[in-house]
Formats: structure tokens, C-alpha cells, sequence
């Protein structure tokens, strides 16, 4: 007969290390004392970084774009709102480029982002691609498209050193242009 509980202590130490051997299956070494802060501390040890940047135009908040870097080099594109006077003026654009410059300074292999059917178009123009379709997902009748890019590794180095010049906490839409963006 099976049962399922909640983790206890006394089996923590156990299932770290049958998710070590899970983990070793798919080609990562992770070790014991990571494995058991990661079932102590939960998913939130997988989150390496989780950084939220703001929009501004003339100095005012018209937005906000959030990027949360994980293990595995995988980074999530998360509350990405420009205020409603300031959309369709190019500003979305210039944030979602910001975005995917910062992951590529940080050696991202991949980014994804949960959007609404109606961005799809959007980023296409960024060669994301629809990984799936979530029905009803945070609410009633809101559904979500899962979507996803991959990023070119051989522009990561190249991009990581001109970001690295700059102040990415004040780059502006003039310094934007001026990196390049594919």
C-alpha cells in the first residue's frame, strides 16, 4: 500500500539523495548539502536572481519589466506592464530588447513567459515560439500562451562585454540602440 505524507526531517536526507541520482540521470552533479537546502528552502533555491526594472519616460514610471534568472540557464520574463497612454509607442519594444540583452549578459540559454493570446504577435517579432496554450489558467476565461526563445551562444560573450560597460540600472533608449540587438 503506498502512502504519500508531507517531508519529514528524518527523511529528508533519504530523498536528497534519490533526487541527486534523478538529477545525476539527467547529467547534473548537484550535491548533498545543496539538495537538502533545496528541501528545506523549496523551490526558491532554483531562483538565482529575481530582478524587477523599471519603465520610465522623462523621468516617469510608465512601466515595469522583471526577469528572474534560474539554475539551468533558463530565465523567466515575468509583469511586463507598460502604463495604457504609453502603449503602441515603441516603449514595450525597447523593455522586451532590454530583457533579452540582460539575459544574454547572464549566460541565459533560454527565456520564457507566460503571455496573453493577443502579445503572440508581438513576440514573434522576437522569434519567440509558442510552447503551449494554458486554458483558464490564473482566472476564469484568461487563457495564457507559454512561449520561448533560445539564445545564440556565440553572441553571449560579445553582448556581456558591452553591457558590462555601461550602468545597466540607467540604460537609456539611446544606449539601447547602440548595442546589438539580433
Amino acid at each position: 500500500m503506498i502512502s504519500i505524507t508531507e517531508l519529514s526531517e528524518k527523511d529528508k536526507s533519504k530523498l536528497a539523495k534519490l533526487l541527486r541520482s534523478y538529477w545525476r540521470e539527467r547529467g547534473f552533479d548537484i550535491k548533498q548539502k545543496w539538495a537538502l537546502n533545496y528541501l528545506t528552502e523549496g523551490h526558491a533555491e532554483e531562483i538565482r536572481e529575481n530582478k524587477f526594472f523599471t519603465i520610465k519616460l522623462n523621468k516617469k514610471v510608465i512601466g515595469n519589466i522583471s526577469v528572474i534568472i534560474q539554475k539551468g540557464e533558463v530565465a523567466k520574463i515575468k509583469d511586463f506592464v507598460i502604463n495604457e497612454e504609453n502603449r503602441r509607442k515603441g516603449h514595450g519594444t525597447e523593455a522586451l530588447k532590454f530583457a533579452i540583452l540582460y539575459c544574454k549578459s547572464k549566460g541565459m540559454r533560454k527565456i520564457y513567459s507566460l503571455i496573453f493570446p493577443e502579445y503572440m504577435k508581438f513576440y514573434k517579432k522576437f522569434n519567440f515560439i509558442e510552447e503551449g496554450y494554458l486554458k483558464n489558467h490564473f482566472k476564469e476565461g484568461e487563457d495564457l500562451i507559454f512561449v520561448s526563445k533560445f539564445l545564440e551562444k556565440e553572441k553571449q560573450l560579445s553582448l556581456k562585454d558591452e553591457i558590462s560597460k555601461i550602468n545597466i540600472k540607467e540604460l537609456t533608449s539611446k544606449q539601447m540602440q547602440s548595442l546589438r540587438y539580433k
